[in-house]
């Protein structure tokens, strides 16, 4: 009778304790053998070298040449673990009311942590940060390997701004074409951080965390952070960090082979209507949602999670934070977040720091009080990359919070509807005390249809990432000149000109 094999992991050095999982009274074994299973086959069975036996209390003896014995009378205890000790553990029982021994199986991983990894071009390491010129058409081989010895073997992979290629491998090799930017801070980022698999992107992080010492996963271009403390975890799993470009909802998640459980972290800075939830009229959207898959997943201990906010706030020591937490489809909870338990809060004056034990759709709302008086609020201006004088256009004012990588996903959005950025991104604090937000657009040479906009201070609350859009239309032959305004928050606005194509025929539509 046999069990599956369990999973125990241990640096190179240390001691390690292997159980025998069975279940067998003390007085009840008759014998006992632990063995480490090798790669010896013999008449097909199988190999294994014995390193103890226990027979009927008349013999006990330690048969290996490692180091180590048996506590509370069925336990391994191997000392000053190498490489050599990695591999499959068998503990075997004979008890004196079976007439067959039941064993268990522990597979020790011995982990040898990356320490350091060499860039090198053409023999010569590159150190970091440092800059590789090439002329324009001519081209080299950029080569990042590790150095010495690491245990579970690691996969590298090189991460570029415009994502080129990716190698995997104890050695990747990257060829560099002049005019290509290759920022070699990505790359060497990129294939480090001990014996993880790791992949860094602007929009997307991936990571093989063990169980054994945790990991954090970053997402500088958004702000986010994914820290999971060693021990929160019960297998070896995948995370997977990104921003969301849709609304919030449960994604299928596709099946991984061998013992990878994936877990996949997404989230959203899109939150037009946050998932259904109806939030009290005395809260305000100040950050990304967060969605974490598989939903339902349990963590021994708390993960930190660490967003930013664009709350303006007196006090951020004071403020208020609830979070609702979507199970499945509908079901949905209010918890109110403080210093204490978990879920808790701590808000500081650009981020929140939450702590979560399960994973789910959870969408932060800060309670609008004494300490939390205004937004940071952010405008882009978008036109057509064609306009035509006779007809009118549609200029795209994007008004969003202002938080980071919500400016970059805005203009991915408006490049697909063939919109181009046409000055750059005005900042500004929005204060509950001076009211609505009225957005002007005047133009010379032109026409709007409605030249004044209120955004009131519910939609602010709400904001996240709205289009306020003018009309207008070219009234003469001439670049037509755009200024925006905000009042009363804002004392300078967009100021731009575009130009339209074609002749005026005179005609005002």
């Amino acid at each position: 009778m046999s069990y599956a094999a369990n999973d125990l992991y241990v640096r190179q050095g240390r001691d390690v304790t292997i159980p025998c999982m069975l279940n067998v009274t003390q007085s009840n074994i008759e014998s006992l053998v632990w063995q480490k299973i090798t790669n010896k086959i013999t008449n097909s069975t199988q190999g294994s070298d014995t390193l103890y036996t226990f027979v009927n209390e008349t013999s006990r003896v330690w048969q290996s040449p490692l180091r180590g014995y048996v506590v509370n009378f069925t336990d391994l205890v191997l000392l000053n673990v190498s490489l050599s000790h990695d591999g499959a553990y068998k503990c075997q029982i004979l008890t004196q009311s079976a007439l067959q021994p039941i064993e268990s199986e522990t597979y020790l991983h011995v982990i040898l942590p990356l320490l350091e990894i060499e860039v090198r071009k053409t023999g010569t390491v590159i150190n970091n940060g440092e800059i590789i010129e090439l002329l324009h058409g001519e081209e080299t081989d950029v080569e990042c390997a590790v150095v010495g010895n690491v245990s579970p073997s690691v996969e590298l992979r090189w991460v570029t701004s415009e994502d080129h290629n990716q190698t995997d491998g104890s050695t990747a090799m990257h060829h560099v074409r002049g005019g290509q930017t290759l920022p070699l801070e990505s790359r060497v980022r990129g294939s480090t951080n001990a014996a993880d698999l790791i992949a860094f992107g602007r929009d997307e992080a991936s990571k093989t965390i063990y169980p054994s010492r945790g990991g954090t996963i970053q997402l500088p271009h958004h702000g986010i952070s994914l820290c999971i403390p060693a021990l929160a975890l019960q297998r070896k799993c995948k995370i997977t960090l990104k921003p969301s470009k849709n609304n919030l909802r449960f994604d299928k998640i596709p099946k991984i082979p061998n013992l990878m459980h994936p877990i996949y972290c997404r989230f959203c800075q899109v939150l037009p209507k946050p998932s259904g939830v109806l939030f009290a009229e005395d809260e305000a959207i100040v950050s990304p949602g967060v969605v974490c898959e598989p939903s339902g997943t349990t963590f021994a201990l708390p993960l930190k999670l660490v967003i930013p906010h664009c709350a303006v706030l007196t006090d951020p020591s004071k403020a208020k934070v609830t979070m609702y937490v979507t199970h499945g489809d509908k079901n949905v909870t209010k918890e109110e977040l403080s210093l204490t338990g978990t879920p808790r809060c701590v808000v500081r004056k650009d981020d929140l720091e939450v702590y979560i034990n399960h994973f789910s759709i959870c969408e932060m709302f800060m309670v609008i009080s004494d300490y939390l008086i205004g937004k940071r609020v952010a405008s882009t201006p978008f036109l057509p990359k064609s306009m035509s004088r006779l007809q009118p256009q549609h200029c795209h004012l994007r008004l969003y919070n202002d938080t980071p990588g919500l400016e970059d996903l805005i203009e991915t959005e408006e490049e697909k509807l063939d919109y181009r950025k046409m000055a750059p991104t005005k900042k500004m604090f929005v204060l509950w005390e001076k009211g609505e937000l009225k957005i002007r657009c005047e133009v010379d040479s032109g026409h709007v249809t409605e030249n004044e906009k209120t955004v009131s201070l519910d939609d602010i609350y709400r904001l996240d990432r709205n289009i306020v859009s003018f009309l207008v239309k070219a009234t003469g032959d001439a670049d037509v000149y755009f200024k925006f305004n905000f009042h009363p928050h804002c004392d300078e606005g967009h100021a731009f000109k575009a130009n339209f194509s074609g002749s005026y025929l005179g005609i005002l539509a």
